[in-house]
């Protein structure tokens, strides 16, 4: 299981494995209808793999990365999840094939991940 190098309110480093695989998130301000923004990079053998702004919270919600990057770790599973079965419905995917690809080889770590974010404390 992979741990966390920061984690405030607004910003969170989590490692996978053992160490080279890293994903970011920081809330950067609001949109038009007062959602959180959430921006996220996702480094990949210590190189940028991916990154992204597009994820938000609620209207009004206070910034909390931690629920930020439960988001993501959903698409990215979701993601997964399609690429396993061959995307038989062509919805394609949230994020570029090669970010899918990485993904899939981080299954069991985002699984955990996912557990951590996004069900324990009571939240879901």
């Amino acid at each position: 299981m992979g741990s966390f190098l920061a984690d405030t309110p607004t910003a969170l480093a989590y490692v996978l494995g053992n160490g080279l695989d890293v994903i970011n998130v920081h809330a950067v301000g609001r949109d038009d209808d007062d959602r959180v923004v959430y921006q996220y990079t996702i480094f990949a053998d210590g190189a940028l793999l991916t990154s992204g702004a597009d994820l938000g919270s609620g209207a009004g919600a206070t910034p909390h990365v931690r629920r930020g990057l439960g988001a993501l770790v959903s698409f990215l599973l979701a993601d997964v999840e399609r690429f396993q079965l061959g995307d038989p419905h062509h919805n394609g995917y949230a994020f570029d094939t090669r970010t899918v690809a990485w993904a899939d080889t981080q299954l069991a770590e985002l699984q955990d991940l996912d557990l951590a974010v996004n069900w324990d404390h009571g939240q879901e």
